[in-house]
């Protein structure tokens, strides 16, 4: 069995092609629900370091650390309940159609691509939530750090966020797969295409970096109590963070683009070896779903031509068949090649 046979959606954790509905549907909900929890939890321990340790603000004073204590197990606890729970399970709720066995309609269709898109704004909405409730819970109970606040879950959210879309649209590969079967591809379907997961993952990787700084350099120019040694010591962490988070996404963007990319080689090796049987599962919405399908359709005409090929050597024979098939002629069948009949 060939790699592309045994994950043919570019990998093992997704499961084969035939597996049945109800199977891929437990897959996919355990799938997603572990993948957003972590990714939560990780941004959680991250606004934590990041305010208590890395911002310039001041200490917290025995009122915040209660009140903290309180709303930051409460609001993480409904948070991850709320995306990686309550989020999948509605945004898979629409995908009866696959349990039906039977072809989606054109809203099933859009409905279904959409999912990554709807669970990232999903977890883009809690983390908001976040910053509104936190922001003004530290502005009644310490202004100072109401700033800092803010900015570290903004930037946490914002790069989970960008994690959560490229989860979900890993994880949902055979469903993205199930919709494009049978699909004329002529433009991509997808939400976003490549080049704008790039600028995506510039602002995640430049954009983000460059702000944090600013606000770093903006709470040091409006402080007295910002030493030098303070402001290297948020910079170097504030890079820190940033590059451990960007080389994560650079890594999912990169399997992302590389897997549709991969599953096409691996059938042209195939194609290669005379398997003119080897098709590619169609499971991108963006130009490399286009490329996916545009192979398929390479394929279906090579087969066609095959097949035209074998009809036509058992007529007049296969050494003809693949002279006429390569442009060549044979001197038998010129005119005036052979006389039929001699001069009297």
């Amino acid at each position: 069995m060939s790699k592309q046979q045994a994950a043919p959606f570019g990998s093992v954790l997704l499961g084969p092609a035939t597996q049945t509905p109800q199977r891929l549907r437990v897959r996919l909900q355990l799938l997603l629900t572990t993948m957003l929890v972590v990714t939560h939890l990780i941004g959680a321990g991250v606004v934590l370091v990041l305010s208590l340790f890395v911002l310039p603000t001041q200490s917290l004073n025995h009122r915040s650390l209660v009140a903290l204590a309180i709303s930051v197990p409460t609001y993480v606890g409904v948070a991850t309940v709320v995306g990686g729970f309550w989020g999948t399970i509605s945004s898979l709720r629409g995908l009866r159609w696959i349990l039906e066995g039977r072809s989606p309609t054109s809203k099933e269709r859009r409905t279904a691509l959409r999912i990554p898109i709807r669970l990232t704004l999903i977890q883009g909405l809690l983390w908001t939530g976040g910053v509104v409730v936190f922001t003004l819970e530290a502005l009644v109970l310490q202004p100072d750090r109401a700033l800092g606040t803010a900015f570290s879950i903004f930037i946490s959210g914002l790069v989970v966020s960008t994690i959560a879309f490229l989860e979900t649209e890993f994880a949902l590969r055979p469903i993205a797969a199930l919709s494009l079967k049978g699909q004329a591809r002529r433009r991509r379907v997808g939400m976003t295409g490549v080049q704008a997961r790039v600028l995506l993952f510039w602002g995640i990787g430049t954009a983000a970096p460059v702000v944090g700084l600013g606000v770093a350099a903006i709470v040091a120019l409006t402080s007295d109590e910002m030493s030098k040694d303070r402001l290297a010591i948020i910079a170097l962490a504030l890079c820190g963070i940033v590059l451990i988070f960007g080389l994560l996404v650079t890594v999912l963007n990169a399997r992302a683009v590389v897997a549709p990319i991969t599953t096409v080689r691996s059938a042209l090796e195939r194609v290669g070896k005379g398997d003119f049987e080897a098709e590619v599962t169609v499971f991108d919405g963006t130009e490399l779903g286009l490329l996916q399908a545009g192979f398929n359709d390479m394929v279906s005409g090579l087969r066609e031509r095959e097949a035209l090929r074998d009809v036509f050597g058992r007529h007049v024979g296969r050494d003809v068949a693949e002279a006429a098939a390569a442009g060549k002629s044979s001197s038998a069948g010129r005119p005036g090649s052979s006389r039929c009949c001699s001069s009297t």
